[in-house]
């Protein structure tokens, strides 16, 4: 699991006028700051909104989200803490970014494993959620230091417990540790002087190395392989 530190407050550059997003929380209160802050972020964005799983369910199915912000304990399931999980998985390829109150380790990593890039607890000053909101939206991932750090060893649950970083080359290794350390592919490009086709050319070959089968394995995986491998390139 990896822990990034988002960049600082700013107008927002470049950000594809197609974007969507899902705000999707059962608090109008909180829904409604959430879409002001989405708002000041990516104003050219569509933003849509989702006061429970179901609505989030019929949202999705006619809007084809590219970020969705996700409260936890939403009503519209049997079991929000079983089936939450299966939810974030089926969210692909939207980025799911969870927002909530609920910082259990074990069960945030299940979240992680299932494809969520994001995690930012509700406790969050205004100022912390705008620099990580748009740090995630620019395609980094984000989970605080103090969940990561009481996580399980993030490759006991990797499908590889015998993962190694044997065949990769010395530049994928790179590619990978910058991916543990949150880093989206066009800040991986500048830093390591590659193009983008380039860092995803080797981000697939490190899949394949390693077998794994997202982003987000990606920097479990760079984690779980020493702490020399995510040091700062």
């Amino acid at each position: 699991m990896s822990a990034s530190r988002p960049g600082t407050e700013g107008p927002a550059e470049g950000r594809p006028a197609a974007d969507r997003i899902i705000v999707a929380d059962d608090h109008w209160l909180v829904r409604a700051s959430l879409v002001q802050i989405v708002g000041r972020i990516a104003p050219r964005a569509t933003v849509v909104e989702a006061a429970d799983y179901r609505q989030l369910a019929a949202q999705v199915a006619t809007v084809p989200a590219d970020h969705i912000l996700l409260d936890l304990r939403m009503p519209g399931l049997a079991n929000w803490r079983a089936e939450a999980p299966k939810i974030v998985a089926g969210l692909a390829p939207g980025r799911v970014i969870i927002i909530s109150g609920l910082e259990e380790p074990d069960y945030i990593q299940r979240l992680v494993l299932a494809g969520a890039v994001g995690f930012i607890p509700k406790r969050y000053e205004h100022h912390q959620m705008i620099s990580t909101l748009r740090f995630l939206f620019d395609g980094g991932t984000y989970f605080p230091p103090d969940i990561v750090s009481a996580a399980p060893k993030p490759a006991a649950l990797l499908a590889g417990a015998g993962l190694t970083a044997s065949g990769l080359t010395r530049r994928q290794l790179d590619v990978l540790s910058l991916i543990g350390q949150g880093l989206p592919n066009k800040q991986i490009a500048s830093r390591l002087a590659l193009s983008e086709a380039t860092v995803k050319v080797h981000l697939n070959a490190i899949y394949k190395a390693l077998g794994l089968t997202n982003r987000t394995e990606a920097a479990l995986a760079a984690r779980s392989l020493g702490p020399g491998l995510a040091e700062p390139i």
